[in-house]
């Protein structure tokens, strides 16, 4: 195959984006649409943290990035983070029937098939039928989403914003540590050291997420930010004592505090956009 691998990952990107534009500009309850990709791409983050980081259960091979195991995270952040979520947040957000489902999860099929064939993606442990078995429930489970996200509990909305943090906080620690070497975990877990980095990086993002959420959502205040960036950097000092965390000469963990004040923020802001017209008695934690 004399077309590079990551042009295709690119195509795949590309188409993604295109349907999930193209889905925005015509669909009428844009935030719901957006909010249950993010739900789809967290959940979908979180088992292939499991499937790909702790198990290998397959690889991706983009061949974008020399360190094998940050160029297959890079595959799955196109298949987990743009490809998956845009066809399950659109199947939902349209209501497309049953038959659309099992056309879009055979076209997935297709897909993984051809990555196989020209060497794109391997297989270990992991099955194709697996992913049969496992599409249309991911479909289901948006549809189902979808509808709940149109009168959100608290549990509902604490699950949507906690997903969508975590995406965006895993991601954006992923380019730190592959564009700008800004840091390296040792855990001791694999014999890779980057393997190392990528499964204790994000375990830590997936449990510190759920008190940032907690206070995005119920604890704006200064003091409980101030708290839990103190909080976080004392954990990132003890890492670094325990020789757990290396940072890179020109990162600090000050550095690490400003993004998460920056995280706060922002989400803040997407969360009161998102939220802010729910009735009074959806604010209780079950209706």
């Amino acid at each position: 195959m004399n077309t590079p691998n990551y042009f295709w990952f690119f195509v795949l990107s590309g188409i993604s984006l295109i349907v999930f534009t193209l889905a925005i500009i015509k669909h009428k309850e844009k935030k719901r649409l957006v909010q249950t990709y993010f739900f789809i791409s967290g959940l979908a983050y979180i088992v292939d943290y499991f499937i790909l980081i702790i198990f290998q259960g397959y690889d991706y091979k983009p061949n974008l990035i020399k360190t094998f195991w940050f160029d297959s995270t890079l595959g799955s952040i196109v298949s987990q983070g743009l490809a998956i979520p845009t066809a399950a947040s659109v199947i939902a957000a349209f209501h497309y029937p049953f038959v659309m489902i099992i056309l879009t999860t055979i076209s997935f099929i297709g897909i993984e098939e051809l990555f196989i064939k020209f060497e794109l993606y391997d297989h270990h442990w992991w099955r194709t039928w697996i992913t049969f078995l496992l599409l249309p429930i991911c479909f289901y489970l948006a549809k189902f989403w979808y509808e709940k996200l149109k009168n959100p509990t608290r549990v509902v909305r604490y699950i949507t914003m906690y997903l969508t943090i975590s995406v965006y906080s895993n991601t954006l620690q992923f380019l730190l540590i592959v564009v700008f070497s800004t840091h390296l975990y040792s855990a001791g877990w694999f014999s890779d050291p980057y393997r190392n980095t990528l499964a204790l990086n994000a375990l830590i993002i997936f449990l510190f997420m759920f008190l940032i959420t907690f206070v995005v959502m119920f604890q704006f205040k200064w003091y409980w930010i101030a708290g839990v960036l103190f909080f976080k950097w004392l954990l990132d000092d003890f890492l670094v004592k325990k020789e757990l965390l290396f940072l890179a000469e020109n990162w600090n963990l000050f550095y690490f505090s400003i993004l998460h004040l920056i995280t706060i923020v922002l989400f803040r802001f997407i969360y009161v956009k998102w939220f802010t017209n729910i009735p009074k008695h959806y604010n209780q934690i079950y209706r």
